[in-house]
């Protein structure tokens, strides 16, 4: 009775997305995690997200592994199991060896797996490489999340720690957002594979023109501004050279031309909604976060900063 309880896919799931929350909640609950430490959990966290679902989707074509049907799945992977793998990657691990210990820590998660992957039969059937797999995914999904973690806990290393946020964004923008809405739509983000190869071409070309926006923004930020995109670890700086001495919202911007790529190319109006929220984001929550933060640090040379510049439409 026990086997088959340990077995039973909907106990290992809930075991899977409970016992790192648990864990974490009594761990920071003795050691209080200061406020950058809680930053980096966040981001290793929001990277592990999609990054997990994109790597295990990718590890069911392969043949590394294949999950058992339950209820809760998104592209046949339990949603508990991408939670809680995310949890236990993503804020954790970093946070338990937290002295830049990334090393153990990834030996620590792929020992884990080594010993107790084998043994859930009930959750997932492994393959005949699944070891290859394991590697893959630890390389993809925890090591980036490890050293977020270290980086912005840290504070160091800026123009590092900015293009792993716009990666961590990017993943956001580019499949988890966007498989969401079109599987709304009973479509599939992986219907770009049978497109026309002219469209796609189009396509890439319009994404990497965006990218080629927000990019050039997050080295502003980094390098003039000491600072990342995100409002946590924000510009210590006014920036005004570069993109910025055109346009207030380059990563706004970029973001928004990202969105309409992808409507475009899966013919998905729903795919503006995103944009939509986007805009209201920008026109409410940044413009407060100006007033009770970049206004009170840069006083003076910010209002001279916007007399010059608009939001969205560039000033050549």
């Amino acid at each position: 009775m026990l086997l088959q309880s340990i077995n039973n896919p909907d106990v290992l799931n809930a075991v899977i997305l409970l016992a790192p929350m648990i864990v974490l909640g009594a761990l920071l609950f003795v050691r209080p995690a200061k406020y950058f430490e809680r930053v980096g959990m966040m981001l290793g966290f929001l990277l592990c997200v999609p990054m997990i679902l994109l790597m295990n989707v990718l590890a069911e074509y392969l043949g590394w592994w294949k999950y058992a049907a339950t209820a809760n799945s998104y592209y046949n992977i339990p949603i508990e199991v991408i939670l809680g793998w995310a949890c236990f990657w993503g804020a954790l691990l970093p946070y338990l060896f937290k002295q830049n210990k990334v090393l153990v820590a990834f030996f620590v998660a792929l020992m884990i797996d080594l010993i107790y992957m084998p043994y859930m039969t009930g959750l997932f059937v492994l393959g005949e490489y699944w070891l290859i797999g394991e590697i893959a995914v630890l390389v993809t999904c925890l090591l980036p999340s490890l050293i977020i973690y270290q980086l912005t806990a840290t504070r160091k290393k800026v123009l590092l720690r900015g293009g792993i946020q716009s990666y961590i964004w990017g993943t956001w923008i580019v499949f988890l957002i966007p498989s969401l809405i079109l599987t709304y739509e009973h479509k599939s983000i992986f219907d770009i594979f049978s497109m026309n190869a002219l469209r796609v071409l189009i396509f890439l070309i319009g994404m990497g023109s965006s990218m080629l926006i927000g990019y050039l923004a997050v080295v502003q930020l980094a390098k003039v501004g000491l600072g990342t995109p995100i409002p946590f670890d924000s510009a210590q700086k006014l920036v005004r050279t570069g993109i910025y001495q055109h346009v207030a919202n380059p990563l706004q911007i970029s973001t928004a031309l990202m969105f309409i790529c992808m409507a475009l190319l899966y013919k998905s109006w729903m795919m503006l909604c995103p944009l939509i929220a986007l805009i209201l984001y920008t026109e409410i929550f940044v413009r407060w976060h100006h007033s009770v933060d970049i206004e009170q640090r840069f006083g003076e040379a910010w209002f001279e900063y916007r007399k010059q510049v608009r939001n969205w439409l560039p000033k050549w």
